[in-house]
């Protein structure tokens, strides 16, 4: 059960867009993928309420897919800062509508980040990095935690 609770609420927080579809688990038991997912207290300790990432490495396709679903999401970004290099985005951080939650505390601010490390210059690296947050902090505090 606790589990299966693990898997649904990250699951549910990206509810509605499209980097879901990436962050659905279908990564899990890859090997060249490392998924991490941090919620409850743990997430709470550093100012978060969800943290959900995916790093896909040596997959050009998979690259391409996620890419895709983090611009389909960027479009209705509220803020964005967005990189591109070759026509592709290399770095992207997205601010999305809140969600609205009843008191005590009404706003989840939403966060998108992405970065190809195939297009990182001088020294390429085979990965794509996809991050989806919530939190009640800000987007600059949000990314101080990822050292950006």
């Amino acid at each position: 059960m606790l589990l299966l609770t693990a898997v649904a609420l990250p699951a549910a927080a990206q509810a509605g867009l499209q980097i879901s579809k990436a962050l659905d688990g279908r990564f899990r038991k890859a090997h060249n993928a490392t998924e991490i997912v941090v919620t409850g207290e743990k997430a709470r300790e550093i100012g978060l309420k969800v943290y959900h990432s995916l790093t896909v490495k040596g997959d050009q396709k998979a690259g391409r897919q996620i890419e895709s679903l983090v611009s389909s999401d960027g479009k209705k970004a509220i803020d964005k800062e967005v990189e591109y290099r070759d026509g592709r985005i290399f770095y992207g951080f997205y601010t999305l509508k809140p969600l609205t939650k009843k008191r005590p505390n009404p706003l989840v601010n939403r966060f998108i980040l992405y970065m190809n490390q195939n297009l990182q210059r001088p020294k390429p690296k085979d990965a794509v990095i996809l991050i989806y947050m919530e939190s009640e902090q800000n987007g600059s505090y949000v990314k101080s935690l990822i050292g950006k």
